[in-house]
């Protein structure tokens, strides 16, 4: 999916109008029509902008990632949280599975 179907998606799914979004972004009133209809890109601000409005990450919105937002890194996670997410979002679906079958097996040898 690509950022036009992203944007159009985002909106569709928050039940917002172009302008809607336009307004409270305080952007001209086509701006979010030409995004969607691909006539136009946003530069890196509107990204970070569009991305914050919609509470996404910015490679979630270009399409890069099917991961709406990483997980924000916690002192009881270590860190690393985000890095592991990414990781994940590029595996294959066998990698996936076989990914699923590992952490099972570590959490029932956790419980013994």
């Amino acid at each position: 999916m690509n950022f036009s179907e992203r944007l159009k998606q985002l909106r569709e799914e928050k039940n917002l109008k172009q302008i809607d979004i336009a307004s409270a972004l305080e952007y001209g009133g086509t701006a979010i029509s030409n995004y969607e209809l691909n006539r136009t890109e946003p530069c890196i601000n509107d990204l970070i902008k569009l991305a914050n409005f919609f509470d996404v990450s910015v490679d979630y919105l270009v399409g890069n990632s099917n991961i709406k937002k990483y997980l924000s890194e916690t002192p009881q996670t270590n860190g690393g949280s985000e890095e592991i997410c990414k990781l994940i979002d590029n595996l294959d679906t066998n990698g996936k599975a076989e990914l699923k079958f590992f952490l099972n097996w570590l959490v029932y040898r956790g419980k013994k």
